[in-house]
């Protein structure tokens, strides 16, 4: 019965925002869950542009918007989908 799940960890250490946005494009059209970390590490211009595309995703999700444009692409979304960023353990 619960063979049909299966939870996937991969450890990517990205610092290049079209790298981040691609893997967001696959989780996406997937369905997939996505949970991020050490956003901390992107510099600024990184950070607003992955911003900008979670953004995106996730006003496409709640209004049930398909296809969305990201990197230039046309992306059929499931709504399924979930893009999460974890929160640093401290802020400085």
């Amino acid at each position: 019965m619960y063979t049909n799940y299966m939870t996937l960890c991969c450890l990517f250490y990205l610092l290049c925002s079209t790298s981040m946005i691609r893997i967001f494009i696959g989780i996406v059209k997937c369905g997939a869950w996505g949970c991020f970390d050490e956003f901390k590490c992107l510099k600024e211009d990184q950070l607003s542009a992955i911003s900008q595309q979670i953004q995106i995703i996730q006003d496409a999700i709640k209004v049930r918007t398909s296809p969305i444009s990201l990197l230039g692409r046309s992306v059929d979304v499931d709504f399924n989908s979930g893009i999460f960023v974890k929160p640093p353990w401290s802020v400085h």
